[in-house]
């Protein structure tokens, strides 16, 4: 009995009885195979989310990615402690955050295209007497950017939407990027 106990310990076991054939260990074939089968399904997955996620990031329409263009100019400036402006650049049809400090930080599509027709977007700042009162209301001022404060904060604004005939409203909150109203 105890020969056979020592003969146990001295030679590895593995789950296939690799001691009973006079092997030392290693993997077999087929487990070889099952590892090679579950990597390339989870790699094939993995590009086909990125391709899915990369692809998409130009199709939202313009007020969605205005409005996350408004979040990332909200961060940018409290991450530098810098006042940041956001814009749009009407050659490119992008979405521009930079500050006078660090130059270009961030730019996103606009969903418009290249060459913005003049009148598809417009920002107006919103003049602090006019409170916040109903929109019809509110004594507003054109301007070609938007500038946000290290604390996250900004004038109040409005931006106007027009394509295909149809005209959309929004004024933000000077300190989110919440659309406080809307109207089309």
């Amino acid at each position: 009995m105890s020969a056979d106990l020592t003969d146990r310990t001295t030679r590895p076991m593995s789950a296939a009885g690799a001691a009973a054939r006079g092997l030392t260990g290693g993997f077999s074939l087929i487990e070889i195979v099952m590892v090679v089968a579950l990597v390339s399904v989870a790699a094939s997955l993995v590009i086909l989310n990125a391709n899915a996620f990369l692809s998409g990031l130009g199709d939202k329409p313009p007020p969605e990615n205005f409005q996350m263009s408004v979040r990332e100019a909200r961060f940018q400036a409290a991450a530098t402690r810098d006042v940041v402006t956001l814009m749009l650049e009407p050659e490119s049809g992008d979405f521009v955050i930079f500050s006078d400090a660090q130059g270009e930080l961030h730019r996103r599509p606009s969903g418009f295209g290249a060459d913005v027709p003049v009148n598809a977007f417009e920002l107006h700042r919103i003049l602090p007497s006019a409170g916040t009162g109903p929109l019809d209301n509110r004594r507003r001022e054109r301007v070609e950017s938007i500038q946000f404060h290290p604390d996250r904060a900004s004038t109040p604004f409005q931006v106007n939407f027009r394509h295909n005939w149809e005209t959309l409203e929004q004024i933000y909150d000077p300190f989110s990027d919440l659309v406080v109203e809307e109207r089309r």
